[in-house]
């Protein structure tokens, strides 16, 4: 099994929390044998080109284990936006074998959330364009939208992070940006460099706190698709 990269989020030195593996390898014996939590999430992805005679690719799999059912999930810093029928019909009442009346056998009213909906376990984000701001030398490289979902889901501010596979130095950046502590290694002088000049960088800090490169990039995404 090749491990492309690892994600862990840490409390003090305590593994309390959680953490994400992503996986070069869908061999499953290498991953039943865990015995913790685990939830299966995707990264998605529309914009990658696909060579060969062979189903394209165009995802790839997070492992997000947790050590017990305690764990750090902040749902709101990572809710997504609601599909157009239910900003439309924004209130509803659900029957009473609707899951919200929790069989209770009484009237429910659903409204959305102000802050949007409850993030799914899929991600759809694209993979880093070759004229994106973010992009570097990295062969690698993973979005910035896509640690920064997993780093503000997962953590609070003060937590510690830590990346033994640096690379890119995405996930320290995001950290950096959002005011978590973090520790990492990489074998790469050229990529220490990088990552030096990435987190020293507070106009690249600022700009990854301000998620307007997320939303335009999701504003692009709905207008091609019409929704």
């Amino acid at each position: 099994m090749k491990v492309f990269g690892i994600r862990l989020i840490i409390t003090g030195f305590t593994l309390r929390v959680s953490y994400c593996l992503w996986l070069g390898s869908y061999n499953l014996k290498y991953v039943i044998i865990i015995r913790i939590y685990c939830k299966w999430l995707v990264w998605y992805y529309r914009n990658k080109g696909n060579l060969g005679n062979d189903w394209g690719r165009s995802h790839e799999s997070i492992l997000h284990f947790r050590k017990s059912r305690d764990f750090i999930f902040n749902m709101d810093e990572v809710r997504i936006q609601y599909n157009n029928h239910t900003l439309k019909y924004p209130a509803r009442k659900q029957a009473e074998s609707s899951r919200f009346s929790n069989g209770k056998k009484k009237e429910f009213e659903w409204t959305p959330n102000p802050l949007g909906a409850k993030p799914k376990d899929v991600f759809e984000i694209p993979t880093i364009s070759n004229g994106s701001w973010e992009k570097t030398i990295h062969k690698t490289q993973k979005p910035v939208e896509l640690l920064r979902k997993i780093i503000l889901a997962s953590s609070n501010k003060e937590s510690l992070i830590l990346d033994p596979f640096g690379g890119s130095g995405t996930t320290y950046a995001v950290a950096e940006a959002y005011k978590r502590r973090w520790i990492g290694t990489e074998l790469e002088k050229e990529y220490c460099l990088l990552i030096r000049d990435r987190i020293s960088d507070q106009n690249q800090l600022e700009r990854i706190l301000s998620c307007k490169d997320e939303k335009d990039s999701q504003k692009r995404r709905s207008k091609l698709r019409g929704t």
